[in-house]
């Protein structure tokens, strides 16, 4: 239920590029061999002058880092017509392994390793000293969050899209949509089903106030029984705490009305980086209206190119 990989062998976008002045944006493979796994393969989509800083980008479970490709589009096409451009930035799109075109399976150590390569391998590519940054969507903030907390050189702006707190929070939490969806269909077939009035049946049903009440007491001892059996913890708290006291500077976005990962872990996540981090940020968490899970980064992107620093406070979108 973690992982959702796809593969693809698809390389046409390869051919995409975009014209900013006289600089062009396009993209270029980056190979590195994970040991024990086989052949890795992220993109770079980078300009052709100088760069001086290089943003990895880590996807949701289901994602591909082609997948990437349309907000990476559209950031392009704003930069090229609302401002001067700012075409010293480069980006990794990063799938992990298992995914794409890369052998192997994804684990938290798995993932931490490639990535790491992924962006030495970039870094070299380059042929010049960068700052690297880092943002991650879902799935996508906990691999982005433990490279964070794991990267030797010096520490840069981490932006983490709708995380979730750990895994046995999340086993949690979906376990509480299904009830919530399931337990009403259920309670009107057993109404269908038996012959009692509603109003004898209620009065021996617990009510879904008393129930709800209950379900909350018992999630923090459910999360502690999940601690020693879910084998793949992607504990976001810990990472986030690590990176925090390492200087990242972390920014947390949520959608306001997301029902898969609730915006409430979100802001634990923004408030431990805060307890941790060396220097206080006013902005540590934003909360973006009317977006979901799988539209946080299009309906927020206003918000996210500018924690990016990729446009113009002044600019209208």
């Amino acid at each position: 239920m973690l992982y959702h990989p796809r593969k693809s062998r698809d390389v046409s976008f390869m051919d995409m590029s975009w014209q900013l002045g006289d600089v062009e944006y396009s993209i270029q493979m980056v190979s590195y061999t994970l040991p024990n796994v086989g052949p890795q393969v992220s993109y770079l989509l980078r300009p052709s002058g100088r760069v001086e800083t290089l943003w990895a980008f880590f996807g949701g479970n289901a994602m591909l880092a082609v997948d990437w490709l349309t907000f990476f589009d559209k950031v392009l096409t704003h930069m090229g017509e609302h401002q001067k451009p700012r075409t010293t930035v480069a980006f990794l799109l990063v799938d992990y392994p298992g995914y794409g075109r890369n052998a192997g399976e994804p684990s938290p150590e798995r993932v931490l390793e490639s990535s790491k390569l992924a962006l030495e391998a970039a870094v070299q590519q380059l042929h010049s000293e960068v700052q690297v940054q880092l943002l991650g969507h879902s799935l996508g903030a906990a691999a982005a969050a433990q490279l964070a907390a794991d990267w030797p050189s010096a520490p840069g702006l981490l932006v983490l899209s709708a995380p979730f707190i750990d895994i046995p929070h999340m086993a949690v939490q979906l376990l509480s949509v299904v009830l919530s969806k399931g337990l009403p269909h259920l309670y009107g077939l057993v109404v269908d089903a038996l012959p009692f009035q509603v109003q004898t049946l209620e009065k021996y049903l617990p009510s879904s106030r008393w129930m709800a009440s209950v379900g909350q007491r018992l999630k923090p001892w459910i999360v502690l029984l999940l601690w020693p059996v879910v084998p793949h913890l992607w504990d976001n708290s810990k990472s986030v705490g690590k990176a925090a006291k390492a200087g990242w500077q972390i920014h947390v976005l949520h959608g306001a009305q997301d029902d898969l990962i609730p915006s409430h872990m979100g802001q634990t996540l923004a408030n431990l980086s805060q307890k941790e981090a060396q220097k206080v940020r006013e902005d540590a968490f934003s909360e973006i209206p009317r977006a979901g899970h799988n539209d946080v980064v299009l309906k927020g992107f206003e918000k996210y190119i500018k924690l990016m620093g990729l446009t113009d406070a002044k600019t209208q979108l």
